[in-house]
C-alpha cells in the first residue's frame, strides 16, 4: 500500500505542480488550500506524511503544526519562501521533521520525503522490545513515549533520536551518529539540528516534570542519557517548606497543637499519684497484718472473734494517714469481726484530718477555681470504676479484693462514689506459718490524689494562658509587621492598575527595612519602574513608526494625486516608479517593524545555554561568503570561546552587522571579525575598510530608524533598525555594544568598527 501525503499551502500553483510530481511516485496525495480545513484533514485521517507551507493565511504552518501534535505524531516536513541562506541554516531548527526552503526542485522535494518516510517504516528495527529508563517508557511498535505516566507527544525525528540515547544509557553519542539516526546516511543536516531537537525534546518533558534532567550536554563531544537520581535532598526541602500562611497559623494554633501533650502529661502524672498512694497503703497494711498475726499466734484472737473495733484502731499508726484509713479485719470464714468505723464514736486517739480549704474572697478566684475545675474535668480521663458500695452488711460482691485474699494474695481496687471522688481499698492476707488466718481491708479516700491534681491543673492552666497569651501578641505583631506592608503594597498595585500612574509609588515606608518585606517592597519599585519605563518605551517606538510610515504613505499619495494632472509620459512613469519603491519601502518597514515589536516578548522567553562563538561565527561566515561582495575574515585566538545566551538571536546580531560592514565597504573589501579574550571578558569587533561614521552619529547608530547609507545606495532600501535590534539582544544577553572609526597616523578613516563586549565562562 502507497503512502498518503497530505499538502496544506495557500498556493494553488504549488499545490497543483507539487501533488502532480509526487502522484508520479506512486504516493496517495491530498491537497488543501485552507490551512484550517488541511489541520481538521490532518487530525481525521492520519496520513504518513504532511507538507506544510508556514506563511498562511488564518492558521501559519508553525500554529497548524502546534494544533496537530495535541492528536497526533505525524512527520512534517516545512515549506518556507525565505530565501536567505541564514534562515536556511537556521531553519531545520524549527521543530518539524524537515524544512525546505522556496524555490526548490521536485528532485529535492522528492528525496526528502523518502528520507522521512524511511525513518518513520524503520523506526521498529532500531528496537521492537519496549524501553525502560525509571520513569522514561519507549515503546518504537506504538511510536509511544511515556514520563511518570504521562504521554509526551515527540515527532518521528525526536522520538529515533531520544530512542537511540535511552537504548544505551551513559553512552555518549555525537551529533553525527544522531543525524545518521534520525536522517539517515544519505541525506546531509547541519550538524546544529539536533541541539534544536534535544531542545525542543526537554521542553516538552519539562511540561510534565520542571526537573527533567535525563538528557545529558557533554560540549564539545555529544549527548547522552543518563538515569534520574532522585535529588532526596531537594525533595525534602520542598516538603518541609510552608508558605507564609501556614507558618503563622502553625504558631497560632500552637496551644491546641500542645494541648494533646497537656492531657498525656495529666493523665500519667495522675497513675503515678494513684502507684504511689497504693504503696503507702499496703506497707501500713503490712504492719497491721504483721501485729494481728502475732496476737493469733500467741493469743488466737482473730480465731475466736476477740478483736475489738477500738483496739484495732488503737493498732494502726497516727502517721500519714492518722484515723482517716479504715480498717476491716476479716477471719478465714470471711466474717467481718472488726471495723474502725464503728470506733470512730470512743477512740481515745486525736482524730487526724486535713484542714477544710479557705473560701475565697475575690470574684476573680472564684471564677477562677470553677474554671479550673471545668478545664480538670474536660482533661482528665474517665477511669469508669466501680462504685464505692459502703453498706453495713458486707458482701464479697462489693469487695472482691478481700476473697482473693483470703487465698493468700494481696489484692487492690480503685472505686468511686456516686459523687466521683476516688477511693483505694488493698486486702492483704493474715498470715501465720504460711497459713492464712484472716484479711485485712484497708480503704481510704483519693482526696489527697485530687488535691494534687488539682494543684498540676492550676499550674497547667497558668502556662496555657502564658503560651496563648504570648501567641496572641506574636499573631498582633506578624499583622503589624507582615501583613500590613503586604496590604498597602496591594493597595498600590490596585492604584497603579486603576490610575496606571506608575511614578505615584512612594517606596519611604520599605527604605528602612532590611527584611524580606523590604526586599518585596525594593522589587515591586524597581518593577513598576521598569514597567514605565517599557511604557514609555512604547510610545517612543509607536511615535517613532507613525513618523517612518506617514513619510512614505505621504509620498504614495502626493504621487497617486498628482499622476493624473500630468500628461507628459515620462513624469507619469517616473511617479509610478516613486508609487512602486514607496510601496516597496513599506512593506519592508512593516516587516521589520513586526520584528522589532516581537524582539521584547521573545528576549524575555530566551533559554540562556553554552554556545561555542567561535564555531557559530564560522559558520555564519561560511554562509555569509557567497552572498556579500566583500571577503569575511576571522582572526581567533582559540578554538572554542564560550558564553551563555541564544544560539539563533546572537547569530541574528552578527549576522546584521556583517551586512552593515558589508553595505559600507568598498568592493573587493575585506571585513575582519576579530575574536579576543580580555581576562573575563570576550571582546567581538566587526571591522569594515568604508568611509566610517560620521563622528557626531556615533551614539546615535543604534537608535531606531536611524538610517546613514552609501551614497550608491537607493533610497529607502533599509528600515534602520538593524543595529537597534542588535543592541537590544545584546542588552538583554548582558553585553555591549559600541561603535566607533579607526583612523591612521595621518587622521585618515580607515573605516567602522562595531565593538560588542560579553561575559565569557
Amino acid at each position: 500500500m502507497s503512502e498518503k501525503i497530505i499538502l496544506v499551502d495557500d498556493d494553488s500553483n504549488i499545490l497543483a505542480s507539487v501533488s502532480v510530481a509526487l502522484k508520479a511516485e506512486g504516493w496517495m496525495i491530498e491537497t488543501y488550500s485552507d490551512s484550517q480545513q488541511g489541520l481538521f484533514a490532518l487530525q481525521k485521517n492520519s496520513p504518513d506524511l504532511a507538507i506544510l507551507d508556514i506563511k498562511m493565511p488564518k492558521l501559519d504552518g508553525m500554529e497548524l503544526l502546534k494544533e496537530l501534535r495535541n492528536t497526533n505524531n505525524v512527520p512534517v516536513i516545512f515549506l518556507t519562501s525565505k530565501d536567505d541562506e541564514i534562515d536556511e541554516a537556521m531553519g531545520l531548527r524549527m521543530g518539524a521533521d524537515d524544512y525546505i526552503i522556496k524555490p526548490f526542485s521536485q528532485k529535492l522535494l522528492i528525496e526528502r520525503i523518502r528520507a522521512v518516510l524511511r525513518r518513520g517504516s524503520t523506526q521498529a528495527t532500531h528496537s521492537s522490545k519496549m524501553i525502560q529508563r525509571n520513569n522514561l517508557t519507549l515503546d518504537p511498535d506504538k511510536h509511544l513515549c511515556t514520563w511518570k505516566g504521562e504521554e509526551v507527544r515527540l515527532t518521528v525525528t525526536e522520538f529515533l533520536i531520544l530512542h537511540s540515547l535511552a537504548l544505551r544509557p551513559g553512552i555518549v553519542k555525537n551529533r553525527d551518529q544522531l543525524i545518521d539516526t534520525a536522517y539517515g546516511e544519505t541525506i546531509y543536516v547541519d550538524d546544529r539540528t539536533i541541539d534544536s531537537h534535544i531542545k525542543r525534546m526537554r521542553r516538552k518533558f519539562r511540561v510534565f516534570d520542571k526537573t527533567f534532567d535525563s538528557i545529558e550536554t557533554l560540549y564539545g563531544v555529544g549527548y547522552r542519557y543518563r538515569h534520574i537520581k532522585l535529588k532526596i535532598f531537594k525533595i525534602y526541602l520542598r516538603k518541609f517548606y510552608f508558605p507564609l500562611k501556614l507558618r503563622i497559623l502553625f504558631i497560632i494554633l500552637l496551644p491546641v497543637l500542645l494541648y494533646p501533650i497537656i492531657i498525656i502529661y495529666f493523665n500519667k502524672y495522675q497513675d503515678i499519684l494513684i502507684k504511689s498512694e497504693f504503696a503507702a497503703i499496703e506497707r501500713q497494711g503490712i504492719t497491721l497484718t504483721k501485729a494481728l498475726a502475732l496476737a493469733e499466734s500467741q493469743y488466737g484472737l482473730i480465731q475466736n472473734n476477740q478483736i475489738s473495733s477500738p483496739a484495732l484502731q488503737g493498732l494502726i499508726p497516727k502517721v500519714e494517714y492518722g484515723s482517716n484509713i479504715r480498717a476491716r479485719v476479716f477471719n478465714v470464714y470471711g466474717n467481718l469481726i472488726a471495723d474502725t468505723k464503728a470506733s470512730m464514736k470512743y477512740s481515745p486517739f486525736v482524730k487526724v484530718s486535713p484542714l477544710p480549704s479557705m473560701e475565697p474572697n475575690f470574684l476573680f478566684e472564684k471564677h477562677f477555681d470553677s474554671f479550673v475545675s471545668l478545664f480538670t474535668s474536660f482533661i482528665s480521663r474517665p477511669l469508669n470504676l466501680p462504685i464505692y458500695n459502703d453498706d453495713r452488711i458486707f458482701s464479697f460482691n462489693n469487695f472482691p479484693e478481700v476473697l482473693i485474699a483470703l487465698k493468700g494474695k494481696t489484692n487492690k481496687m480503685l472505686r468511686q462514689d456516686t459523687q466521683g471522688k476516688l477511693f483505694l481499698s488493698v486486702a492483704i492476707p493474715i498470715k501465720n506459718i504460711r497459713m492464712v488466718r484472716g484479711a485485712v481491708l484497708l480503704s481510704v479516700s483519693g482526696e489527697k490524689i485530687e488535691q494534687e491534681l488539682i494543684g498540676l491543673e492550676a499550674e497547667l492552666f497558668k502556662a496555657f494562658g502564658l503560651i496563648l497569651l504570648a501567641t496572641i501578641s506574636l499573631a498582633f505583631y506578624f499583622g503589624r509587621s507582615i501583613t500590613s506592608p503586604i496590604i498597602r503594597l496591594a493597595n498600590e498595585a490596585d492604584k497603579i492598575s486603576e490610575d496606571q500612574k506608575l511614578k505615584t509609588f512612594s517606596l519611604d515606608a520599605f527604605r528602612t527595612r532590611r527584611d524580606e518585606i523590604g526586599d518585596l517592597g525594593r522589587s515591586f519599585f524597581k518593577m513598576t519602574n521598569e514597567l514605565q519605563s517599557r511604557i514609555d518605551h512604547i510610545a517612543d517606538f509607536a511615535a517613532d513608526i507613525a513618523h517612518e510610515l506617514k513619510n512614505p504613505i505621504t509620498s504614495i499619495r502626493s504621487a497617486s494625486e498628482t499622476i493624473g494632472k500630468i500628461k507628459n509620459i515620462k513624469d507619469q512613469k517616473k511617479l509610478i516608479k516613486v508609487i512602486q519603491n514607496d510601496v516597496e519601502r513599506v512593506d519592508r518597514l512593516i516587516n521589520d517593524i513586526s520584528a522589532a515589536s516581537k524582539l521584547d516578548a521573545e528576549l524575555s522567553r530566551i533559554e540562556m545555554k553554552e554556545i561555542n562563538i567561535v564555531a557559530l561565527l564560522e559558520t555564519l561566515i561560511d554562509i555569509r561568503s557567497s552572498t556579500i561582495k566583500c571577503k569575511l575574515q576571522i582572526s581567533k585566538g582559540k578554538e572554542k570561546i564560550h558564553i551563555m545566551g541564544d544560539e539563533n538571536k546572537i547569530a541574528q546580531v552578527f549576522d546584521n552587522l556583517i551586512q552593515n560592514a558589508s553595505s559600507f565597504s568598498n568592493k573587493n573589501g575585506t571585513i575582519k571579525i576579530i575574536i579576543e579574550q580580555k581576562n573575563q571578558n570576550l571582546v567581538i569587533l566587526v571591522e569594515d575598510n568604508g568611509s566610517g561614521f560620521h563622528e557626531t552619529a556615533l551614539d546615535k547608530v543604534f537608535n531606531r530608524f536611524y538610517t546613514e547609507r552609501p551614497k550608491n545606495e537607493n533610497f529607502g532600501t533599509h528600515s534602520g533598525l538593524g543595529l537597534s535590534i542588535s543592541k537590544e539582544i545584546i542588552t538583554a544577553h548582558g553585553g555591549d555594544i559600541k561603535a566607533y572609526n579607526r583612523y591612521d597616523k595621518n587622521d585618515k578613516c580607515l573605516g567602522a568598527t562595531v565593538e560588542v563586549n560579553f561575559k565569557s565562562i
